[in-house]
């Protein structure tokens, strides 16, 4: 019936069909692919690790109480399919010093192998890795001087509240940081929390202590609502602010603004690190056999490459549509399409790219986007919408020394001359013309290095430390 709906919509306004669309996978925070895909691995996974991995943890946990001073990470970890993960891992992957790091358990013997590796740091003093169920129980025996939070808006982190609420309980959460990966949580509020959407807006209201848009009435879709709710100002930080939450953290100027205004009147302190720069393990080698291995293109074949899910949101209509136009002014080239939900995107969008040489790749593993990031001449990572997310696609393209396109808005901004960009709103022509431009005259890699060299994850792991050391002004109580 959406489907219909959305179709229906598109025959009367193409540009309003794509709006609804891009807020229905955006604003929400989930896909259907997603969240399919996030049960699937859950009921997959059954407990194949939950009994071993708790018993472990708890073994750990009560062979002995560490120093004094310890810090708690809690965070997805792979194999989960979130940019979270794989980051997390590799800002905590090297480090030796008094952490924790807690995550959910999907399969036990990527628990047990992630374990070994993070603890075998520089004086084989590296963090340990615990199941998340033991959390509580750690927290009592150890005293976390702060116990951080990495999240985003997706399914993949509900735990979230089922760990506050358990904390709450027995000691408050004074000392609980929110690491926000991504400052619109409206979907991890209501559907973490297990709430309607009408339930979602009479909180919001309570909350945030002021009228709603006359639009939030009865009947409206969960889209809907959080549609108006972020055109209200209304993005979720503030409801964990109401559960006790003193504490933020989050990636860019933007994403700290964005925070700013919605818990303006609160008791609370936002501090700014930055999203780290890392490449896989294995990345090194793949480098090397690429520099060994590639030959350019004796036809000036170029090839542009889009990475992660695909759709209205990344512009990637307007991305396919610029590289036709530089196909017909006779360049040759090659459109690369990496990411998960590049599968689904194909089926109901292939007409997109009739005629030109596109290569998908769905669901790549760390090394094969890399891979797939190699084998491209200039990578395009565009939004119609930036609500102050971070991006962990880009500082791995400028690792890599290729040059890339951003849109200039929110985060991306701060990419600054390491990167070429165009309007949010850019048009199939600009972007091609963009694209012509930046490839004649691609940022320097002076520019690409800096930036990746002073966001190392060794720099982000002191500047999360200073963050939790040193409490900023907190933000002034409404009078």
């Amino acid at each position: 019936m959406l489907r219909q709906a959305f179709r229906l919509v598109a025959r009367v306004s193409p540009g309003l069909a794509r709006h609804a669309e891009n807020l229905n996978v955006t604003i929400n925070g989930w896909r259907f692919h997603d969240i399919k895909h996030y049960i699937d691995t859950r009921l997959a996974a059954g407990l194949d690790g939950g009994g071993v991995t708790l018993s472990r943890s708890f073994q750990a946990i009560t062979a002995g109480a560490p120093g004094a001073g310890r810090i708690a990470f809690v965070s997805n970890m792979p194999p989960d399919d979130t940019g979270i993960a794989a980051c997390s891992l590799y800002s905590w992957l090297g480090h030796d010093g008094p952490v924790d790091i807690f995550c959910p358990t999907i399969d036990a013997d990527w628990f047990g192998a992630l374990g070994a590796l993070l603890a075998g740091g520089a004086g084989q003093g590296g963090p340990r890795l615990l199941d998340i169920g033991t959390l509580l129980t750690a927290d009592q025996t150890v005293g976390y001087r702060a116990i951080v939070f990495a999240i985003g808006n997706s399914p993949h982190c509900y735990w979230v509240h089922k760990a506050l609420k358990k904390l709450g309980a027995f000691s408050g959460l004074d000392r609980c940081v929110l690491y926000v990966h991504d400052p619109c949580l409206l979907n991890l509020v209501q559907n973490g929390s297990g709430i309607s959407a009408q339930e979602m807006v009479q909180s919001m209201q309570t909350i945030y202590g002021r009228p709603l848009p006359e639009a939030l009435a009865p009947g409206l879709v969960e889209w809907e609502v959080h549609e108006k709710l972020v055109e209200a100002g209304i993005l979720g930080p503030r409801w964990f602010a109401s559960l006790g939450v003193k504490r933020f953290v989050v990636n860019s100027a933007a994403a700290e603004a964005l925070l700013q205004d919605d818990l303006a009147g609160t008791d609370t302190t936002i501090s700014r690190v930055f999203h780290p720069v890392f490449l896989p393990r294995g990345a090194p080698e793949m480098m090397a056999e690429a520099r060994a291995t590639r030959v350019e293109d004796p036809d000036g074949t170029i090839t542009i490459g889009s990475f992660g899910i695909p759709g209205t949101s990344k512009r990637t209509d307007a991305i396919i549509a610029a590289a036709r136009l530089l196909q017909d002014r006779g360049q040759r080239l090659r459109l690369l399409l990496a990411g998960y939900g590049v599968r689904a995107y194909a089926a109901t969008n292939a007409r997109l790219w009739d005629g030109l040489d596109v290569t998908l790749f769905d669901g790549p593993s760390d090394l094969q986007l890399l891979q797939c990031m190699l084998d491209c001449d200039i990578g395009l990572q565009l939004r119609s919408r930036n609500l102050g997310e971070s991006s962990g696609i880009v500082p791995q393209l400028l690792c890599l020394g290729r040059p890339t396109i951003v849109s200039d808005l929110g985060s991306f901004r701060e990419f600054g001359d390491a990167v070429a960009s165009v309007p949010p709103e850019a048009t199939p022509e600009e972007i091609a013309a963009a694209i012509e431009q930046t490839l004649a005259a691609p940022p320097s890699a002076a520019a690409m290095a800096r930036y990746v060299a002073e966001r190392s994850p060794a720099r982000f792991r002191q500047a999360l430390q200073e963050a939790l050391a040193d409490r900023p002004v907190a933000l002034r109580k409404a009078s």
